[in-house]
């Protein structure tokens, strides 16, 4: 299904969904569905949080810019040139908690 900013058209047929009374949700049966629009997409959350859930990997591209969540654990970063910024400290490979799996190797 594609929904476009710069036209009132469908193109898809949504599957019918069971919405509360305060929730939207758009569903598509099969294939992929695309957003486009010619100026700004927001996605947002005024009292919760955002989530979004993918079976393989997650992409953030802007430009030659990326950032990417797979689905083994992989984070990966690319870009021309990166920063790091903090108020207080950055901890690169910092002491995995007791009982965590996290940490240096």
């Amino acid at each position: 299904m594609t929904i476009r900013a710069d036209a009132a058209s469908e193109v898809g047929t949504p599957t019918p969904s069971a919405p509360t009374p305060h929730d939207e949700v758009l569903r598509v049966a099969d294939g992929a569905l695309t957003v486009a629009a010619r100026e700004g997409v927001t996605i947002a959350s005024e009292a919760d949080r955002v989530v979004l859930t993918a079976a393989t990997e997650i992409v953030l591209q802007v430009g030659q810019s990326t950032f990417t969540l797979r689905a083994d654990g992989t984070i990966l970063l690319n870009g021309r040139r990166m920063s790091l910024v903090a108020p207080a400290m950055i901890d690169i490979n910092p002491e995995p908690a007791p009982g965590s799996a996290g940490g240096a190797p």
